[in-house]
């Protein structure tokens, strides 16, 4: 009697669980179904409240670095790269949703930042088994991007001294094509992160920083 009792129990908590996690789903659908059709949002205008531009917060996650390329000056990096803004348009109050996860076919329905590196010289975005980026956005409209990538990107050298030769390379995110009047890039608290074992086969890796220039880029 006891052993039926426990098996009437765990089955009454299955079906509550599978019940519950159905009707989150249908939450989910209908929210997103509202976000993106009833709510007429139009994912080619960028957001805004009235009070200036759109402010995109990014940081990387360096996994690893090089190879340095003298003859082409150039060096390459391993990488997460997120970035965040509000959108009012997706903000949302649905009971028991407190984040749409999202995978990266959304990213095609709403409005996403034009970042690129300006100083890049190739790039490509990690796709094996999916590509390699995903989404998320709380109810107060703040949108979390983040996507894996591998850059190459330009670094002028003077190797005068080599073999003792130093160089400073820089990466430079901005909008390829909205001005600063439209959206403004700042670095999070925590701007970037390495690696405990990143390393580069000849060279050294001194020191890493990070500043922020209002500029024209093309």
């Amino acid at each position: 009697e006891v052993e039926e009792n426990e098996a009437v129990a765990l089955d009454r908590t299955r079906r509550s669980f599978y019940r519950s996690g159905a009707a989150l789903g249908k939450e989910t659908s209908q929210t997103l179904d509202y976000l993106l059709s009833e709510s007429g949002y139009d994912r080619r205008i960028r957001p805004t409240d009235g009070h200036g531009p759109v402010q995109v917060n990014v940081n990387m996650a360096i996994r690893s670095m090089g190879p340095v390329v003298e003859n082409i000056e150039a060096y390459s990096l391993d990488c997460y790269f997120r970035q965040s803004w509000v959108d009012k348009r997706l903000s949302y109050n649905t009971s028991g949703l407190n984040e749409l996860a999202l995978n990266w076919a959304f990213l095609a329905k709403i409005w996403v930042p034009d970042t690129f590196f300006v100083n890049g010289k190739q790039s490509f975005l990690h796709k094996i088994t999916v590509p390699n980026r995903f989404v998320r956005i709380s109810p107060s409209g703040a949108v979390s991007y983040s996507q894996r990538l591998t850059l190459w990107a330009s670094c002028p050298m003077d190797l005068r001294k080599f073999p003792l030769d130093s160089h400073i390379c820089n990466l430079e995110i901005g909008s390829f094509a909205y001005t600063a009047q439209d959206v403004i890039y700042k670095w999070q608290a925590t701007p970037f992160s390495i690696g405990e074992d990143v390393a580069l086969a000849q060279f050294h890796l001194a020191n890493a920083s990070f500043g922020e220039n209002i500029g024209i880029s093309g």
